[in-house]
């Protein structure tokens, strides 16, 4: 006897964990193409946090800090960045100097040159995908021999 309700193969699982996990990894992915083509146009300066503005986040309101700071370009102009990574506890302080890489063409977008700062999201991103990944890996390859062995001990119930 069948249970009743929804009935997926293991297959049909694996290919939903699958489709999860491309949005993070495609996440993921540009940012790291957008780090690695900043770090091959990069110029480096010498800059200053200025500030570090706290954010809350979650239904937890915990408090994370950007580390917001400024630097000169090689044109003589200033520029005040505010990151999109916060850190608990904040990852500089006040008046800390910090290197800076930028693209010349595109200096707004700049960057604190730090593991957190380039490399957290598409770390974050990969780890996430992975997970879904492997989970869509388990269903595929053990899936059907977990199916055969439920059905055979089902059927040694019913008799």
């Amino acid at each position: 006897m069948k249970p009743r309700g929804l009935n997926l193969s293991s297959r049909t699982i694996a290919c939903i964990f699958w489709l999860g996990a491309i949005p993070t990894a495609s996440i993921g992915i540009w940012f790291y193409s957008s780090t690695s083509a900043l770090l091959e146009k990069a110029i480096t300066a010498q800059g200053t946090v200025i500030e570090l503005r706290e954010s809350r986040r979650g239904s937890s309101n915990r408090r994370t800090y950007k580390s917001i700071f400024e630097f000169t370009d090689n044109n003589g102009k200033l520029h005040t960045i505010v990151p999109s990574v916060a850190a608990n506890p904040p990852s500089h302080e006040i008046g800390e100097k910090v290197e800076v890489l930028y693209d010349p063409n595109e200096p707004q977008n700049a960057r604190i040159n730090s593991f957190l700062s380039l490399w957290f999201v598409p770390l974050c991103c990969a780890v996430l995908s992975l997970v879904p990944f492997v989970l869509g890996l388990v269903f595929w390859i053990g899936g059907p021999s977990v199916t055969r062995y439920l059905e055979s001990k089902n059927k040694l119930q019913n008799q």
